[in-house]
């Protein structure tokens, strides 16, 4: 009985700071775990659909896969995070959390804006194999 309520009380009277990056645990409950797994099949249709395509569609389907994409690492960090942080301390899980946020955030935005560059994922993509022009030039002399 009295640790239900030291645990309540431990509830009640954290710091408004740590209370606000609750909901930052995106590893809690049925349904985050759920949709977590589901979109592990929805990314492994949607990322090649998304690279093969071009045009309207591929960057729409560019964006769409960022977010998924961020949605997807946001709920993996927080798993890495809850199996190790607490191992060093547990105060340090809020900032850990909030951090996660904004590493999710910006592969969201990163991925967004190279959705959205002239040539969509595929293009950004097959840059990645293909020798840019100033080497082909170092190359010629």
């Amino acid at each position: 009985m009295i640790s239900s309520f030291s645990a309540s009380r431990r509830l009640l009277f954290r710091p408004a700071f740590s209370r606000r990056l609750v909901s930052t645990a995106a590893d809690s409950g049925k349904i985050g775990t759920h949709v977590y797994h589901s979109s592990s099949a929805l990314l492994a249709l949607a990322v090649p659909f998304a690279i093969l395509t071009d045009g309207t569609t591929g960057k729409i389907a560019g964006v769409g896969t960022a977010i998924g994409v961020s949605f997807h690492s946001w709920v993996g960090l927080n798993y890495v995070l809850r199996d190790y942080v607490p191992k060093f301390s547990h105060k340090l899980m809020g900032p850990a959390r909030g951090f996660a946020v904004g590493i999710s955030l910006l592969t969201g935005l990163g991925l967004s804006k190279m959705a959205l560059s002239e040539g969509g994922l595929g293009k950004v993509m097959g840059s990645l194999w293909t020798k840019k022009a100033i080497e082909e030039k170092k190359e010629e002399v």
